[in-house]
């Protein structure tokens, strides 16, 4: 009986070894491809553009705030109560435009980033699907999500030329 379950189990890890022994695995750095790829480089300087405009706009609006607001201050003792009770009531309405128009350009800047992403991330799809198919890999997997592997497994640089040769339409 002790002789049969050795054998079989014997039997039984070879076939899984066997078995596991024709997959073909590679990794790659996706985090590296996006940050040093030309596309990713554009999308970078695309970006960090866009958000020092969203940046200039939302610090002149809070600018224009603080004047409003000291300029109240300064003639808090010569205006009357209810000129103050207006002025003040301007200020809550130009600080609620200014909170709105804060969200409104963080929305667009993650909306923008999450596109241009989008765009880059289905053009490496289709690279790495392709390479994948003509050099008969199996399985691809993210760099993050691996504990150790042999470096002539990495094929981040073949994926990271091929991208690079490709022009991605940004717009």
């Amino acid at each position: 009986m002790f002789k049969t379950i050795i054998i079989t189990s014997y039997f039984f890890f070879n076939l899984i070894n066997s078995s596991f022994a024709n997959i073909e695995i590679r990794f790659l750095d996706l985090n590296y491809i996006i940050e040093n790829s030309k596309s990713g480089k554009e999308i970078n300087l695309i970006l960090q553009s866009k958000n020092k405009q969203n940046l200039e706009l939302i610090k002149k609006s809070q600018e224009n705030i603080n004047i409003f607001q000291k300029d109240i201050e300064s003639k808090k003792n010569i205006l009357s109560q209810n000129e103050i009770d207006k002025s003040n009531n301007e200020l809550r309405n130009q600080i609620e435009v200014y909170n709105r128009l804060k969200k409104e350009k963080e929305r667009e800047f993650i909306e923008l980033r999450q596109k241009y992403l989008n765009i880059l991330l289905n053009e490496l799809n289709n690279i790495i699907v392709l390479y994948s198919k003509n050099n008969e890999i199996d399985i691809i997997i993210k760099k993050e999500n691996m504990i150790t592997g042999k470096k002539n497994l990495d094929v981040t640089d073949v994926i990271l030329e091929q991208l690079n040769k490709v022009k991605i339409d940004l717009k």
